[in-house]
């Protein structure tokens, strides 16, 4: 009784919040707890530790818990004295630099902060109202994690927590939904599994792809003074730097990478004729198909176990044979029934176009590209060569689109944007070849690792 008065009575002011405490600090902080649990609790043994400490030190009640949270972190080295005992040496007390105050330092550090279960549940409830379709607001979330987690005290600091482990208020995206549409799943797992597959059986893996760029590609981004035009006059400055090209004359680069590097003589560039910022415009299925032929005999040089990785662009899916649709005629119908002997001694004049379309979704049973062929698949099977497509809407699982990356930046750094295109051009080539193989290896090793991620 005597113990609970004098802690009721016994109130001094405590630090301000956002103290920082060094490891010495919060080495006696740990000891005071220790103190408190084993002797102040039989006193006072309605009262939390972390609050008599907090009364004894001055140290606020949510920066001694996290102390003790970090304690495990802390070298603390044993002492054996000379009379059998054992004693702790603190930690020596280093000053601690000043510590970032930008909103997003903030954010990291009380995010830093709390414990798995805080996030776990603030990750949960956000999932469990994106599967209802509600829209996810500060106010509702606090309303409902707030009785469940003493580490969020108020929407302020719910705010801070949310940026702190990666959420973001911004416009939906429909690029998460797709990923989980039941057709880009199936198409993944079966992706993921055959390049294993192929990975633990030694086959090469070769990616080919498509990129582009402008006559005067220069950089996009610069120190721009804030001075008006007639300002700048004044003081006989420049108006700053010309805005690059994003449209205009444009080249088409085509090239093959592997994990040692680019297919020597596997590159083509040609210029465009459209003036279409969408360069896929550009290219069409006969072009891609020559360059196909042209690229068999450089990966058969490879070995014998060669993989060719394509993405869904649509001139690398021509079809040389289609499913029949309404479209079609009754006669050209019944051909693709009679090639896979599914006609049933149907006729024209026996049957309707809608029975023999009939007849198709019966042969086909839901498995439509089973019955298609494209041309580039018939082109380097006949040669032996192996081919995989990416999943739909999965750019990220191609090695060759930070390649392109790599190379447009280093272009954009350089050049100028009064430059031709053949002056791009020449710099595309030099970094082409300049690029180093250790960079291209790292560009699959991390394409990898996030492949392990799904």
């Amino acid at each position: 009784m005597q113990g609970r008065r004098f802690f009721a009575e016994a109130r001094l002011a405590n630090f301000e919040r956002g103290t920082t405490y060094c490891d010495k600090s919060r080495t006696i902080i740990k000891r005071v707890h220790q103190f408190s649990l084993l002797f102040l609790s039989l006193i006072l043994p309605t009262t939390p530790p972390t609050r008599i400490v907090s009364l004894i030190t001055g140290a606020g009640e949510e920066c001694i818990a996290t102390a003790l949270t970090q304690m495990e972190d802390l070298r603390i080295s044993v002492r054996d004295t000379s009379k059998g005992t054992f004693s702790y040496k603190l930690p020596p007390c280093v000053p601690h630099a000043s510590l970032p105050t930008s909103k997003r330092a903030v954010n990291k550090r009380t995010a830093v902060k709390i414990d798995a279960f805080t996030r776990d549940l603030i990750i949960k409830e956000i999932d469990s109202l994106h599967r209802e379709q509600k829209q996810v607001t500060v106010a509702d979330l606090f309303g409902k994690l707030a009785p469940s987690s003493n580490s969020i005290s108020s929407k302020k600091k719910l705010l801070r927590l949310l940026h702190g482990i990666g959420y973001s208020f911004k416009q939906i995206s429909n690029r998460s939904v797709l990923y989980d549409n039941p057709f880009v799943v199936k198409k993944r797992e079966k992706f993921l599994q055959d390049i294993r597959e192929m990975r633990t059986a030694g086959t090469k893996l070769f990616y080919t792809d498509e990129t582009w760029f402008y006559r005067g590609m220069s950089h996009r981004r610069d120190w721009i003074s804030n001075m008006t035009p007639e300002e700048k006059k004044k003081k006989g400055l420049c108006s700053g730097p010309n805005t690059p090209a994003s449209h205009g004359t444009r080249a088409i680069i085509l090239h093959t990478v592997g994990e040692n590097g680019f297919l020597e003589g596997a590159l083509r560039i040609f210029k465009g004729k459209k003036s279409d910022p969408d360069y896929h415009k550009e290219m069409c299925g006969e072009v891609f198909e020559k360059y196909i032929t042209d690229l068999i005999p450089l990966l058969k040089a490879q070995g014998s176990d060669v993989c060719l990785v394509l993405d869904n662009a649509r001139y690398h899916n021509r079809l040389s044979e289609r499913v029949p649709n309404s479209q079609w005629s009754k006669a050209e119908i019944l051909e693709f029934l009679r090639r896979h002997k599914a006609d049933n001694g149907a006729t024209e004049r026996g049957r309707t176009k809608k029975d023999l379309l009939g007849l198709v979704e019966i042969l086909i049973g839901g498995r439509k590209e089973d019955f298609e062929v494209r041309t580039v698949d018939e082109i380097l099977k006949a040669a032996g060569i192996k081919v995989l497509r990416l999943p739909p809407y999965h750019c990220e699982f191609n090695p060759i689109e930070l390649v392109w990356g790599w190379i447009k930046g280093r272009v954009r750094s350089i050049a100028k944007s009064e430059e031709t295109i053949d002056q791009m051009e020449a710099h595309v080539r030099r970094f082409l070849e300049t690029i180093p193989q250790a960079t291209i290896a790292n560009f699959f090793q991390h394409v990898v690792n996030v492949r392990k991620s799904f």
